[in-house]
């Protein structure tokens, strides 16, 4: 009876470890997404602005 105990609690922290992983992985792809987008607008923003002559028109 202690084995079968054993063996749910192992298959629960294994599903819990993936459940984790994924997680971490998901958040990784995510903060890298939204860092690298925002950095290209605000070049093109800048790119942009230091084309024109004066602040009044950026």
């Amino acid at each position: 009876m202690q084995r079968k105990g054993q063996g749910s609690l192992e298959y629960l922290l294994i599903i819990g470890g993936g459940i984790l992983v994924a997680v971490v992985i998901i958040g990784a792809i995510v903060s890298l997404a939204g860092t690298g987008g925002e950095g290209n607008v605000l070049t093109i923003a800048e790119q942009a602005c230091n084309s024109y002559q004066t602040l009044a028109q950026c």
